[in-house]
């Protein structure tokens, strides 16, 4: 038996399977919810944001403070909690590849972000 890779044209045909077949007695939606993506930005366009709002700010940025200014140029809000907490990580991810922005302080880790001359 081969292991099914769940995607969006496979995973109604793995619900039904798993509903008529096994018996399935939880809530479907719970089980599809993780498939429905409906993303707040584009490919790139978060890079973009952190960037323009590192190059518009005066002093250097922390990196939730710079994930709540990303979300409001957008005209969006930092969702609380988990899904907060992961967005703030994907800041974070996103200064530390791009190669425009630098960690600010003298060789501490302060987690202060401004972008290079």
């Amino acid at each position: 038996m081969g292991i099914l890779k769940p995607s969006k044209q496979t995973l109604p045909r793995l619900i039904a399977f798993c509903v008529n077949v096994l018996g399935y007695q939880g809530g479907i939606e719970a089980v599809s919810r993780d498939f429905k993506r409906n993303p707040s930005f584009g490919r790139g366009e978060m890079m973009r944001a952190v960037l323009d709002v590192l190059r518009k700010a005066q002093a250097p940025k922390l990196t939730r403070d710079l994930t709540v200014a990303v979300f409001e140029s957008k005209g969006l809000t930092l969702p609380p909690g988990q899904v907060g907490k992961d967005r703030i990580n994907r800041v974070r991810k996103i200064c530390q590849q791009v190669p425009g922005i630098c960690e600010a302080g003298n060789g501490r880790r302060l987690g202060k972000w401004e972008c290079r001359p």
